[in-house]
């Protein structure tokens, strides 16, 4: 069953509405992406979540798993799936160190300087350079996310403004592509941010699949 997700800026799920828009669960979210409070309405036959004596959310957590961007709760272990790697909310870090390595920069292990303004969907370093300025848009080509940019922002020489767009090679997944609003291409990054000059020159004619924002 299709059920609608109502987000925050970020895209992270704060409420789920039936087809007739009534809401069907509801959750708040603690600063690194644990749930503090969610619930399922008593009209949907639920009773109201009980916490324990820490203030932790007892019920209800595998009811909408999606978390922080690109996050999927795994009730087993409590770590958010992140695509690459695991993620810790109680920490604020992934368990594991970046795959790219120290390219991503000092800290191996951090998430973000800050969720309420950052996301990293992947746990990879562009994203790092590029959140706070891009959003999703919906739509994707070739099973892959595209986001857009909302914001102008500098990647490596290479200025990126609204309504620019990019999205990760799903074949290859190592690297991502870039296009302006004019569907031109404006670059491709490896994982680390970096701009690849040998695909960025074999993809000079490309032309992009438009994401409809």
């Amino acid at each position: 069953m299709f059920m609608p997700r109502i987000t925050d800026h970020l895209g992270t799920p704060r409420e789920l509405t039936s087809g007739t828009g009534e809401i069907v669960w509801a959750g708040v979210h603690k600063a690194w992406g644990n749930l503090a409070i969610a619930a399922m309405p008593v009209a949907q036959g639920a009773m109201a979540p009980e916490q324990d004596t820490a203030g932790e959310i007892s019920a209800f957590t595998d009811a909408q798993p999606l978390r922080f961007q690109g996050q999927y709760h795994d009730s087993e272990t409590g770590l958010h799936y992140n695509r690459f790697r695991y993620y810790d909310p109680d920490s604020g870090r992934f368990v594991s160190q970046d795959p790219i390595g120290l390219q991503g920069g000092n800290n191996l292990y951090q998430y973000a300087p800050n969720p309420s303004g950052w996301i990293d969907p992947l746990g990879l370093t562009f994203e790092e350079l590029v959140s706070g300025a891009v959003s999703r848009t919906g739509t994707k080509y070739q099973g892959a996310e595209i986001y857009k940019f909302n914001d102008k922002v500098k990647i490596n020489g290479i200025t990126f403004r609204k309504g620019d767009y990019f999205y990760l090679d799903n074949l290859h997944k190592d690297h991502f592509e870039t296009f302006s609003s004019n569907h031109e291409s404006k670059g491709v990054f490896n994982l680390d941010g970096k701009l690849n000059e040998s695909k960025t020159k074999r993809a000079e004619k490309r032309r992009g699949p438009g994401c409809f924002c």
